[in-house]
């Protein structure tokens, strides 16, 4: 807030995706990464279903899988993780390279992983679901992390999580209303133009003291 304060912010654009929902109940991360982190201790095979790009998600998830497993992604997938790791410019328990070594999937896995078991990162892909059906549906725990709206899409993947031991836990990565509210007062611009919404007039109602600018897709607006 220091550094917020001492500017002057002509134009605030922000998303506003939470000003179309009714409810403001969001579940916090902290909330999702314990409930993930109990579920993972309860299988052998435990694949997890996320955003690549959901940095806090996967790094709470390699932070507290079973000292006795590790955690396996893809090259991009590790690629971003050594990217924020390296580049941490603060002293944090969360953005800090494990014990548990992080291992890229090469379509196989090791003899080891297979006798000690492990923490996969997958995708809702027909390729990913034919891997987990491979293994012993006993052993397997499946963590959806994701937006639920995206199994409707996939019947593959709706079948698989209807089938196979499954637990659905995300926390929205778009900001509440409470808090955008609280965002916008804090750094107090002129004008604030809401986008990324389906009910951008919304925002007049929570800041009605605030001049908030509507623009259509396409219009142009000149600050």
């Amino acid at each position: 807030m220091t550094y917020v304060s001492d500017l002057w912010l002509s134009t605030l654009i922000t998303e506003g995706t939470s000003l179309s929902r009714d409810a403001d109940d969001c579940i916090s991360e902290a909330t999702v990464l314990d409930d993930i982190s109990s579920y993972i201790q309860d299988g052998k095979y435990v694949f997890v279903m996320c955003s690549s790009t959901n940095i806090d998600r996967i790094m709470g998830i390699w932070q507290n899988i079973p000292a006795d497993k590790v955690l396996i992604c893809d090259a991009y997938q590790k690629r971003i993780l050594d990217t924020v790791i390296n580049n941490v410019y603060y002293e944090s328990s969360l953005y800090r390279r494990h014990d548990s070594p992080l291992v890229i999937d090469k379509g196989k896995y090791p003899k080891y992983y297979m006798e000690h078991g492990f923490v996969s990162l997958v995708r809702g892909t027909e390729n990913f679901i034919s891997k987990i059906k491979a293994f012993p549906k006993d052993d397997v725990r499946i963590i959806y992390s994701m937006w639920t709206g995206y199994i409707a899409e996939n019947l593959a993947l709706k079948e698989l999580l209807d089938t196979y031991p499954s637990y659905i836990c995300h926390a929205s990565g778009h900001v509440s209303k409470d808090d955008l509210v609280q965002f916008i007062e804090m750094v107090d611009p002129d004008i604030v133009i809401p986008v990324h919404t389906e009910s951008p007039e919304k925002l007049e109602g929570l800041v009605p003291h605030r001049s908030v600018c509507i623009v259509d897709d396409g219009e142009t607006f000149i600050i």
